[in-house]
């Protein structure tokens, strides 16, 4: 089995396919980051109603009376941490969005690209790039509206993409048969 993707169209293609990408990457890191606001409010919550509102704290022979809870104190730490990612994270999707942009914008000039797959390998071809890649470097594939995503990490955020609007179904399912019997779903 040997089949031939060709994209004439590789500069929308690759637009696209970065934006997708990058919802799948920060709808997964959302998530994560509300878990942890929910759990560090919380602890602040539960400090703010606990009734016991004074905690002894030995310091060598003295005992000294404080204000500061564990939990509060916790929960606070958590919220900044998390805060800090949700920043990061917010800023990163902005970088790789311009990155892909200029990637796209690369492809203006000689706007396709050629990918051929077979049972042992992947190759990417275009005037800027060629990459051959054995299948046991992707770790994992995702299914998303009209792609495929090879993904070299558990992460949607690198690899390569396959458009099913370029193929025929016979030809998406013989990929699809080897995603699946080489590589773990994300």
């Amino acid at each position: 089995m040997d089949i031939l993707i060709k994209n004439q169209a590789a500069s929308q293609s690759i637009t696209e396919q970065i934006q997708i990408r990058t919802k799948l990457y920060i709808r997964k890191t959302r998530n994560l980051l509300l878990i942890g606001f929910g759990i560090a409010l919380l602890l602040i919550v539960s400090e703010i109603f606990s009734f016991n509102s004074y905690s002894m704290i030995r310091m060598g022979k003295n005992q000294v009376y404080s204000n500061f809870h564990l939990m509060g104190g916790l929960g606070m730490g958590l919220a900044i941490v998390f805060g800090y990612l949700a920043i990061r994270v917010s800023k990163l999707k902005k970088h790789v969005l311009s990155e892909g942009k200029s990637m796209a914008d690369q492809f203006h000039s000689k706007n396709e690209f050629e990918i051929h797959i077979n049972e042992q390998e992947v190759v990417f071809s275009s005037h800027i790039l060629f990459q051959k890649i054995n299948w046991s470097l992707f770790k994992s594939y995702t299914l998303y509206e009209n792609y495929l995503f090879l993904n070299f990490e558990n992460q949607p955020l690198h690899g390569i993409s396959i458009d099913k609007r370029l193929l025929s179904d016979a030809e998406f399912q013989a990929i699809r048969r080897i995603a699946t019997h080489r590589l773990k779903k994300v």
